[in-house]
């Protein structure tokens, strides 16, 4: 088959990982190179993206210093996201929470078991509270 595409969306720079909401698809988080995670409802943009080049997130996530390439949706928890960063942190957020000011939403919890960059995040599949990260410090 041939893939096709629908929707352009203008970001900030590379995305270094997208991942979609399994509650709802239409909910789009991706990571971007700055430390922010930026989270798009795609219904809610138009098909072509502004000429103008300009990232219009419909919500930027905070806790983070650097970026990274780890990002994982609860699939029990609705609106509950994971990311993982080179500042050697994982961040946990709930979007249902809303934003504080603006489109920004502050990180829910800052975990902080490593001592080397975190390459990646999952959440366990049955377990709402359960997740397993990795990191350069060779540990899981």
């Amino acid at each position: 088959g041939k893939i096709e595409c629908e929707i352009k969306i203008n970001h900030e720079g590379e995305v270094n990982r997208a991942r979609y909401m399994p509650q709802n698809p239409h909910i789009i988080a991706t990571k971007t190179p700055s430390s922010d995670v930026l989270v798009f409802d795609y219904t809610k943009h138009p098909a072509k993206p502004d000429p103008s080049g300009e990232c219009n997130p419909d919500l930027r996530l905070r806790g983070h210093q650097k970026e990274g390439y780890g990002l994982s949706w609860n699939s029990n928890l609705s609106g509950h996201l994971l990311s993982a960063s080179d500042d050697h942190t994982v961040c946990l957020w709930d979007i249902n929470a809303g934003p504080k000011e603006g489109k920004i939403v502050d990180a829910k919890a800052i975990f902080t078991g490593h001592s080397a960059v975190v390459e990646d995040v999952a959440w366990h599949l049955l377990h709402e509270s359960l997740f397993g990260s990795v990191a350069d410090d060779q540990k899981l």
